[in-house]
C-alpha cells in the first residue's frame, strides 16, 4: 500500500496505521495516527490507536538495552510446531552453572519469522528434536507485540547439539501461571482460545510450560457450516479449574492422531505425567484475534 502523505480518506490512514503497527513500526504509525488527527481532530478511532501505538513505543524503549547484540545461547527444546512452512521453535536458556532461565524463541528475518529447515539443522545435517540441548547464535532481542521471547538468530552459523534433556526433569522446566491469557474469548471449535487485538497490551508473554489436569485429543471433521471441510486435531484440556479447547501444531502428534479415526482420544492421568507447551499467536489478520495454541506434547 502506497502510505505517502495525504491519504484520501481516514479509512486509508487506519489501514496504513495498522499495517504499520503490526509490522513493528511504531514510530510510523503515530506518525500516521498524528496526521489523521489534524485532518480529522474529532476521530475517537484515531485518538484509541495513537494511545495505544504510544504505549507500545514506550514498552519497546524500555526494551532497548535488551536488544544489543546477545550472541549464543543453550536452550533446551520445548517446542517445534509448524509455521507458515517452515518451523517454530521455542525454549527455556540454560546457564552455564545449570539454572534454568527464560523462555527464547528463535525468529528468523522474514515478514512471518518462521525458521526455515536449512537455517536450524544441524552440522550433520539432522533436524532439532523436541529436549535437544542447542547452542544457538543470535543478532539481537526482537520483541514483537507480547512476544517478547524472541531472538533473531544468526543465519550464517548452524544450530549445535550439546546434549538430551532428561524427560526425570520435565517439571523443572514447568511454568505455573494462574490463568492462560485472559480476558477469554472463544473460537467456533475452540474455547478459551483467543483474545482481542484490542486486549492484546494485557498480554506480557507468549509460552508457557505446563501439565494439564486432565486431557483428551480430539480428531474431527470440521469447516462443513463454511463449506470448507478439514481434519482437525485439538486438545480439550483443563488447567487450574478452567477448561479449553486449543488447536494442536506439534507436527508429530498431528501425524500420529491424523491416522486415527475422528473421535476423543483421552490421555489418562497426565498431571505430572504429560507436559505441554502453550503458545499464543500474533494477531491473525483476517479477524485482529490472537489465537492460543498446543506447540508440543511431551510425556515424562
Amino acid at each position: 500500500m502506497n502510505t505517502n502523505y495525504p491519504l484520501k480518506s481516514i479509512d486509508d490512514y487506519f489501514r496504513s496505521a495498522r499495517q504499520s503497527e503490526s509490522m513493528g513500526n511504531h514510530e510510523k504509525a503515530i506518525n500516521l495516527y498524528n496526521s489523521a488527527l489534524k485532518i480529522f481532530p474529532n476521530s475517537t478511532n484515531a485518538r484509541i490507536g495513537l494511545e495505544r501505538v504510544q504505549r507500545k513505543w514506550e514498552r519497546k524503549r524500555k526494551l532497548e538495552p535488551k536488544m544489543m547484540p546477545c550472541k549464543s545461547k543453550k536452550i533446551v527444546c520445548l517446542s517445534k510446531s509448524r509455521k507458515t512452512g517452515g518451523f517454530c521453535f521455542g525454549g527455556k536458556e540454560i546457564f552455564p552453572d545449570g539454572n534454568i532461565g527464560g523462555w527464547v524463541r528463535p525468529v528468523s528475518s522474514r515478514e512471518t519469522e518462521e525458521i526455515s529447515l536449512a537455517e536450524c539443522h544441524y552440522e550433520n545435517c539432522c533436524e532439532p528434536d523436541l529436549l535437544d540441548v542447542m547452542q544457538l547464535t543470535f543478532l539481537k532481542h526482537k520483541p514483537l507485540f507480547h512476544q517478547c521471547e524472541n531472538f533473531l538468530i544468526d543465519e550464517k552459523i548452524n544450530w549445535s547439539k550439546e546434549d538430551i534433556w532428561s524427560r526425570k526433569l520435565l517439571g523443572d522446566l514447568c511454568d505455573k501461571p494462574n490463568e492462560l491469557w485472559p480476558p477469554y474469548n472463544s473460537s467456533y471449535y475452540g474455547l478459551n482460545d483467543k483474545v482481542s487485538k484490542i486486549n492484546i497490551d494485557s498480554l506480557n508473554d507468549s509460552l508457557y510450560f505446563i501439565s494439564p489436569d486432565t486431557l483428551s485429543i480430539n480428531v474431527q471433521t470440521e469447516g462443513q457450516e463454511f463449506g470448507n471441510l478439514r481434519r482437525k486435531v485439538r486438545a480439550e484440556f483443563r488447567y487450574k479449574n478452567v477448561e479449553y479447547i486449543f488447536s494442536i501444531t506439534d507436527m508429530i502428534i498431528e501425524r500420529d492422531y491424523y491416522k486415527k479415526d475422528d473421535g476423543e482420544y483421552p490421555i489418562l492421568n497426565p498431571k505430572e505425567r504429560i507436559f505441554m507447551c502453550v503458545s499464543i499467536g500474533q494477531p491473525y489478520e483476517r479477524d485482529d484475534y490472537c489465537y492460543k495454541f498446543v506447540a508440543s506434547i511431551i510425556e515424562k
